[in-house]
């Protein structure tokens, strides 16, 4: 070895100790090496703020979020006017699940406040839903099945209407639904998923190989919300506006919109407090309640294509 390759080995060797006691002293410095030779060289440049949460992705999670999805509205603020800003990352893992990596930062992208990984359903594609209606004379009338398939359909034109903005050749979500009307009795007790799966089997419509299972009950007697049981693909929609009279096309379209745009939004992974609000404030992706940014509906690394549709997401191959 000569004497100027051997002082370019001693100096390589040197800077290679400086780097080993730095990672001793933070353990962050050898993970942001690695999470810097991981990134595709054509990606554009981020926002100061991105770049905070990109890097909370690798530190939190071990992943590298190369273009994150950032939802950072200062407008959004829950009743005690706390905001953060939420980000979130769909990774494909199977035709129908993914994993759901969410973080709620400082608005600067900083400071993490919490974090969550979670097994969804992924929101993208077309989802076969049974439906089971409890049938109550005091509210559900004979033309029940026709207004609430118009209310249905209402759903669907909702997502393609979003397509359509964004330019998309189709929409992300559908919904096929089956329809049935039962008796009370013939249900027991409709909070029991499976007190519900029983009945739609009974009436010849079994639910396997359906996505979701949702049963709306407009008891006017009892009154009650809605709920999505994660476990089992369930959904449960209650008198949530104490109806006591014969329901028409809005009622039918609101309990539509609270079973599709609000509980089937929990099995995506979506939460109250994603874009949180006081007082009705009006973030700008209504109808929908789940921003569509975060359930990976648009897209934010260029390509053409919403992350949710991606193999490689959120610019992860390039």
């Amino acid at each position: 070895m000569t004497g100027s390759a051997f002082a370019s080995w001693l100096s390589g060797l040197a800077a290679g100790a400086v780097l080993c006691a730095a990672a001793a002293q933070d353990p962050t410095v050898g993970s942001d090496r690695q999470r810097a030779s991981s990134l595709p060289s054509d990606l554009p440049k981020l926002t100061s703020i991105a770049s905070a949460v990109r890097d909370n992705y690798f530190r939190e999670f071990g992943e590298v979020i190369p273009i994150p999805a950032i939802f950072n509205d200062e407008r959004a603020t829950d009743c005690l006017h706390r905001s953060h800003l939420t980000t979130t990352a769909y990774l494909r893992q199977s035709a129908k699940r993914s994993t759901l990596l969410e973080m709620y930062l400082s608005h600067d992208g900083t400071q993490v406040l919490s974090k969550r990984r979670t097994d969804v359903l992924t929101p993208a594609g077309t989802f076969k839903v049974v439906v089971v209606v409890v049938r109550y004379p005091a509210t559900v009338g004979d033309d029940a099945l026709e207004q609430l398939g118009a209310a249905q359909r209402q759903i669907n034109d909702d997502h393609a209407a979003f397509a359509r903005a964004h330019g998309y050749a189709s929409p992300i979500v559908q919904f096929e639904n089956t329809n049935i009307i039962v008796d009370p009795n013939e249900v027991g007790d409709p909070h029991q998923p499976a007190n519900v799966r029983a009945a739609a089997a009974r009436a010849g419509v079994p639910v396997e190989g359906s996505d979701l299972v949702i049963v709306l009950d407009p008891d006017p007697v009892h009154f009650a919300g809605g709920l999505a049981t994660l476990s089992s693909g369930d959904v449960y929609v209650g008198n949530f506006m104490r109806w006591t009279a014969m329901l028409g096309a809005p009622q039918w379209l609101s309990i539509a919109r609270t079973a599709y745009h609000h509980e089937v939004a929990h099995h995506w992974g979506w939460r109250h407090d994603w874009t949180p609000t006081c007082g009705g404030t009006k973030l700008g992706f209504e109808p929908f309640l789940i921003a569509p940014i975060l359930a990976g509906w648009e897209d934010v690394d260029g390509d053409g294509v919403p992350e949710v549709l991606q193999k490689s997401p959120y610019g992860r191959s390039r």
